[in-house]
């Protein structure tokens, strides 16, 4: 048998910025690196380079790889491994089949969770209290080749990203040299289950600090997206504040959220059910005692205004048009619709299906009542039924337990009507989703009519300057012929539901209530995904024609 040392070293390339990554190639017996592909301009580029710098490790500029000629040329030489970390390119199919053994990527995860872009951030966000690393074998579907090797971390309650970043960068640099040990041939390969789709990419949208949310979550955003300056906070005055570094505390009774209750180098800002953010690494201000950091949503004189009918555990989209407006109106003294959205939506059932969940109703009088009319009307075994579908859906979820709490206390509420039991869940999801859009009812505005005469006395009673409508309004907007209004700019929402990962699902299952992102993904990740599906509003000249189409008030 051949004494692997008398091997030529294997020839490698590094593509990325964690620096004893590439190290470990530099140095270590059974490999030779060639270079280390890195982009100018990149946040952690000037300490790459300093790194490389100081091993002695040639760097190359790997903007636009998909079509470098130098990568090429040493592929063509013969490159025996390319390893990847950090590095934000995808790889076309002639990058991952030209090294000998292939393309192995260094992930902050432990696969098959957390695949995407940025997990280090989502696993602070969603208050992770482990982390991982893992090395696998690159495929063209982001994360989801076969598994080399892989270790969890502790994340402490109070690291910031840097701190757990630089915890992973350890961890992978030490599964690699192990793995190295032996040769790559016969390293073992662990082929990831059925994978979910990858998260997407975070996006400054990401930091938007709301401070109706208790501080334990905006604390874990600023750990998260503080080293981005993503988390800012506007002051009622127009500026704002970057957050940089903060630490929650409990207050002993209740404030209103966004008011700075200290001033001084490190003000206390409060937030959501009794508790403070205290900043300790920020910039802008000053911010004196009594400054408001909540900016008022619906400052102008003329609103954008959304009217949605109160459903039963609506979807994303009808969150998304709610965020959107600058006052939103339930309708409720609408007509009611048996077994329509207004007591039913669609939740996932096990074994990778969804179902219906009805709630049974009931009204007095004649005619076709409102919802404000319609009483819910589940006994004792449905009201457990209900529950226990529930929680046999979705127990395993990461985020059932912190949410089912008050979904059975919503349930055994005796409501005094529909409405008023369907708006109570909507509002509060809208609040765990950083969702402080005020709201009103139409039962206490003036204005008479039927549908869309309704609304048009609706928006003229709110003073509207714009509405946001449902796409799956247009149609009757078109057939009762009261619309377009004359001062009122109308505009129709344009909502994709975004894949996300759901346990126990080989395909993604779309258009589901919004409990079922919440209990995959919580709140804070579930806010981003929202955010991301919403699309620019559609103007109503130019949704008349395809009036019949999309939407629904799910």
């Amino acid at each position: 048998m051949s004494d692997p040392a008398a091997q030529p070293p294997w020839r490698c390339l590094f593509l990325g910025y964690l620096w004893r990554v590439a190290e470990v190639l530099a140095r270590h017996p059974r490999t030779e690196l060639i270079a280390t592909g890195i982009e100018p301009q990149r946040p952690r580029t000037a300490s790459m380079k300093q790194a490389c710098e100081r091993l002695g490790i040639s760097t190359w500029d790997a903007r636009g790889i998909r079509t470098s000629k130098k990568l090429r040329a040493w592929l063509d030489e013969g490159v025996d491994l390319v390893v990847v970390g950090a590095f934000g390119q995808i790889l076309p199919r002639w990058i991952l089949d030209a090294p000998r053994f292939g393309v192995l990527n260094v992930h902050g995860s432990w696969l098959p969770e957390y695949r995407g872009g940025c997990p280090l951030e989502e696993q602070i966000l969603d208050g992770c209290k482990q982390a991982g690393a893992s090395l696998h074998w690159m495929s063209e579907e982001v994360d989801a080749g076969p598994i080399v090797a892989r270790r969890r971390f502790a994340i402490g309650d109070h690291d910031t990203y840097e701190q757990v970043y630089q915890r992973f960068h350890r961890t992978a640099a030490d599964l690699l040299e192990q793995r190295l040990a032996e040769s790559p041939e016969s390293w073992p390969q662990v082929e990831q289950p059925a994978a979910a789709p990858a998260r997407p990419p975070l996006d400054p949208a990401a930091g938007r600090i709301c401070w109706s949310q208790p501080a334990e979550g905006l604390e874990r955003r600023v750990r998260a997206l503080g080293w981005r300056q993503w988390v800012r906070a506007p002051v009622a005055a127009g500026d704002e504040v970057i957050l940089h570094e903060a630490r929650a505390e409990t207050l002993s009774e209740p404030a209103r959220p966004g008011m700075v209750l200290e001033a001084g180098e490190h003000p206390l800002v409060t937030a959501g059910d009794r508790s403070a953010l205290r900043l300790t690494r920020w910039e802008g201000g000053p911010l004196p005692l009594g400054t408001c950091l909540a900016a008022p949503l619906a400052a102008a004189p003329r609103p954008r205004v959304a009217m949605m009918q109160p459903t039963f555990l609506p979807w994303q989209g009808y969150f998304a048009l709610m965020a959107q407006a600058d006052l939103f109106v339930f309708l409720d003294d609408f007509q009611f619709s048996r077994r329509s959205y207004h007591q039913r939506n669609r939740l996932l059932k096990g074994g990778g299906r969804w179902g219906w969940l009805t709630l049974p109703v009931e009204h007095t009088g004649a005619g076709r009542p409102a919802l404000d009319q319609v009483r819910a009307t589940p006994d004792a075994a449905t009201r457990r039924k209900m529950l226990e579908s529930i929680r046999h859906a979705y127990a395993t979820a990461p985020f059932f337990d912190s949410l089912f709490g008050w979904i059975e206390k919503w349930i055994e509420e005796p409501w005094p009507h529909l409405a008023a039991m369907n708006e109570a869940m909507i509002v509060h999801c809208a609040r765990l989703l950083g969702i402080e859009t005020p709201v009103a009812h139409s039962s206490e505005l003036e204005g008479g009519g039927k549908r869309s005469a309704r609304i048009a006395a609706l928006l003229e009673a709110t003073g509207a300057r714009t509405y946001l409508a449902a796409r799956g309004s247009a149609a009757y907007m078109l057939e009762d012929g009261v619309f377009p209004l004359e001062g009122v700019t109308t505009l129709f929402q344009d909502f994709e539901p975004r894949p996300y990962p759901q346990r126990g699902v080989t395909a993604f299952v779309p258009y589901l209530s919004v409990l079922d992102a919440l209990f995959q993904l919580g709140p804070d990740a579930t806010r981003r995904l929202i955010v991301r599906g919403q699309g620019a509003f559609v103007e109503w000249s130019t949704l008349a024609a395809d009036a019949d189409q999309g939407g629904g008030d799910r």
